[in-house]
C-alpha cells in the first residue's frame, strides 16, 4: 500500500456495509510490472502483489523509484475498471489482470441490488488472482481519461525516463458493465 494513500487497500466485505451505489463510471487503475535481466538474459518477471495497483500515474511512478534496482525495467500499464460509489467516502474499483479483454466474462452477470458489497460480489471470476478489486476514497476514483497508455522506463543513469505509448486494450466490455449497472440504478432509484 502506497504510504500517502489515505485508503486504497484490497476489498474486504467485512469492512463494509451494503450501502447503495448512486453512480458508477469507467475508471483507471495503473498497474506495474517489474522485469530484471536473469540468466543467459533472459528477463525475469515478478509481481508485487497488490502494491502493483495504484490510483496515479504519479504514484506509480514514484513507487518505482522507490522499488527500482541496477538492470530492473518497469512497466506502468494503464487498465480500464468499473468505479462504484453511493454517498459514503468509499468507493469500489473493479479491474482484472492477464488479459487484453478486461472484465468480458462478466458482460452477462445478473445484477439485482445496487448495493456496494452485491455488486462488487457479483463479479467473480474462476481465476481468484485475475479480478482485482480495490477500497478507495472516492477523492482517488476519477473518470478515466483517454487513450488507456503503457509506460515503459528507461534508465538513463540517475534519472528514470518513461516512454508512453498507446496501450492496445478492449474497453468495450468494461464500458457495457457500466452500462448495465447505470441502467440497474436508472430502475431502482428512479
Amino acid at each position: 500500500m502506497v504510504s500517502e494513500t489515505k485508503r486504497w487497500v484490497p476489498f474486504d466485505p467485512q469492512r463494509q456495509e451494503s450501502n447503495g451505489v448512486f453512480y458508477c463510471f469507467l475508471a483507471k487503475v495503473f498497474y506495474i510490472g517489474q522485469a530484471r535481466s536473469a540468466w543467459a538474459g533472459r528477463p525475469s518477471l515478478t509481481y508485487p502483489g497488490f502494491e502493483a495497483f495504484h490510483p496515479t500515474l504519479a504514484k506509480a511512478e514514484s513507487f518505482v523509484e522507490t522499488e527500482r534496482k541496477q538492470g530492473s525495467t518497469w512497466t506502468i500499464e494503464e487498465l480500464p475498471a468499473i468505479a462504484i460509489a453511493g454517498y459514503e467516502p468509499t468507493a469500489i474499483v473493479i479491474t482484472q489482470i492477464n488479459t487484453r479483454k478486461t472484465l468480458a466474462e462478466f458482460t452477462n452477470t445478473a445484477f439485482d441490488k445496487p448495493g456496494l458489497i452485491e455488486l462488487a460480489e457479483a463479479i467473480k471470476s474462476s481465476r481468484d488472482d485475475s479480478v482485482i478489486k480495490i477500497e478507495a476514497d472516492k477523492e482517488y476514483c476519477r473518470p478515466a481519461e483517454l487513450p488507456f497508455k503503457k509506460h515503459s522506463s528507461r534508465s538513463s543513469g540517475q534519472v528514470l525516463d518513461w516512454q508512453s505509448k498507446r496501450n492496445e486494450i478492449d474497453v468495450t466490455h468494461v464500458c457495457e458493465l457500466v452500462k448495465r449497472i447505470t441502467l440497474l440504478l436508472q430502475q431502482y432509484w428512479g
